[in-house]
């Protein structure tokens, strides 16, 4: 998350939405940012809220560009990765 916040708010990005989940998995995640924010990892300037798919419509998007970026990498082009390609910004991070 440290890597996915600080790129967007490189890219000028000052408001992110997280999808909300489990209660036990939302209060993970703020704590998260209350870390990286007390260690300044990322900026004051960029907030960081939770909501409902079901009431932020937008949460949509990031699922749809993922699962089309997924599926390209994977060689299933069913959906049009090459409509969203000049668009799309992708920051690999690698997790090993």
């Amino acid at each position: 998350m440290i890597h996915l916040l600080h790129a967007l708010f490189e890219l000028g990005v000052s408001h992110v939405w997280a999808e909300r989940r489990t209660p036990s998995l939302n209060q993970r995640d703020l704590q998260l940012i209350n870390a990286l924010r007390s260690q300044h990892a990322i900026p004051d300037k960029l907030h960081v809220d939770f909501t409902h798919p079901d009431q932020e419509p937008m949460l949509w998007l990031p699922d749809i560009v993922a699962g089309a970026i997924g599926l390209h990498h994977r060689g299933d082009d069913a959906m049009p990765y090459e409509r969203l390609r000049a668009g799309v910004t992708e920051h690999v991070i690698r997790l090993d």
